[in-house]
């Protein structure tokens, strides 16, 4: 069995922007853990599955009607004292989206029907893993004050798939329906 994920990736122009916070935290402090996954927002973390599975996800997600969306960004946030990301405003489009493809996974039983561990908080990570406490509290003031705003439009859902240590691109759903 191989690891995926579900998610959404902006456009490459707010992708772009997002990699040069990513670039600069690597060049101040040497964080590049985010690097190694394209910039996203998550819809399904990661999981283990078949190509059998995955095959089967892709067909009843293909059954569904996804109608395009739009996503705004908002300056930064954290998951105190481990994770800074990029801030994604409240979107009922976005939470409905994603509880129809998490229900896809249930029916499959790639995941379970149960509640989750943490509640569901759109975000596209800029520091994670190699961020520590101490760091954390140097950066974090410098970031919440940074002005960031940008939009883009939603229309596929990708699937990554962990390879030699990096998260890659594997599949892209575009959606059915216009906006």
């Amino acid at each position: 069995m191989k690891r995926w994920f579900f998610a959404i990736l902006p456009s490459s122009k707010v992708s772009s922007e997002i990699i040069e916070f990513q670039r600069e935290l690597k060049t101040q402090y040497g964080f590049s853990h985010a690097l190694k996954t394209p910039p996203h927002l998550t819809i399904i973390p990661p999981f283990t599955a078949t190509i059998d599975q995955i095959e089967s996800l892709f067909t009843k997600i293909r059954n569904e009607s996804l109608t395009p969306f739009s996503i705004q960004l908002d300056g930064f946030q954290a998951f105190h004292p481990r994770v800074l990301f990029v801030d994604v405003m409240h979107n009922p489009d976005l939470i409905g989206f994603r509880k129809r493809i998490k229900s896809i996974f249930v029916s499959e039983k790639i995941i379970p029907n149960k509640g989750e561990k943490h509640f569901f908080t759109p975000h596209i990570t800029i520091a994670n893993r190699d961020l520590n406490n101490k760091t954390f509290k140097q950066i974090f003031p410098t970031f919440k004050n940074r002005k960031f705003l940008a939009a883009f439009e939603v229309r596929s859902i990708f699937l990554l798939q962990h390879t030699d240590g990096k998260w890659v691109e594997k599949e892209e759903y575009m959606f059915t329906k216009e906006a």
